[in-house]
């Protein structure tokens, strides 16, 4: 999908072409692949420019095959719909600018992180939902205001460092947990922190004061 151009996909189909991607599409709405309904895009998507893909349909979009941004950034918009992978990995190494993943839109990206990952992740928007723990120690995660960081159904471990800049929540009301081992840095403020179920910071808080509030699930934040 070439600059200037968008791939519509407007059919309840698995779409097993490889997709090249080298511009951010037609116009901002659209982006350079525009999900009209619920779709799978199974084969390998490689970024050789900045590109975005938009998610405005009337269902999920399913990715199950790699996603490699390169030293690009990869933008995700999803505001009414959810957007899940559901096999192989996202893997980018760009941690100017955007970085290698920015997230927009209120939904949740069901997201999993492949071994390479290195570029920094920015979630300005909705939910970033882990479907695998995430295992490289390189690159930062940045939460934006209001937005939700949690797992699809089990314990995951995140070595990401993570910047926290704004009051954000942590977990969700489903069977899981979440452990943060590297450093937590909450941008020179203090953080309201409304946890999920349980929580777990071992790498240490930085620059800023937490404050927790009340939750479901039980609501369990454990410092170590």
């Amino acid at each position: 999908v070439g600059t200037n151009a968008t791939l519509e996909l407007n059919q309840n189909l698995t779409y097993a072409n490889t997709l090249n991607l080298s511009g951010m599409g037609t116009n901002d709405a659209a982006g350079a692949i525009q999900f009209l309904t619920a779709a799978t895009l199974s084969g390998t998507i490689t970024l050789y420019q900045n590109a975005k893909i938009n998610v405005n349909g009337s269902g999920i979009g399913y990715f199950s095959g790699s996603i490699d941004a390169g030293a690009n950034t990869f933008y995700l918009t999803n505001q009414l719909r959810a957007v899940q992978q559901t096999a192989n990995g996202f893997v980018g190494t760009k941690t100017s600018g955007d970085g290698a993943l920015r997230k927009t839109g209120a939904e949740y990206f069901q997201f999993r992180p492949g071994s390479t990952l290195s570029g920094h992740i920015y979630i300005d928007a909705g939910e970033l939902r882990y479907a695998i723990n995430d295992t490289i120690g390189t690159g930062v995660t940045y939460l934006a205001n209001s937005t939700i960081l949690s797992w699809l159904s089990s314990a995951i471990t995140v070595r990401r460092p993570l910047q926290i800049n704004g009051n954000v929540t942590l977990g969700r009301d489903a069977n899981g947990s979440l452990t943060f081992t590297n450093w937590v840095n909450l941008g020179g403020a203090t953080r309201t922190i409304t946890v999920v179920r349980t929580n777990t910071i071992s790498g240490g808080i930085t620059n800023g004061g937490l404050e927790k509030a009340g939750s479901t699930g039980g609501g369990v934040l454990i410092l170590s």
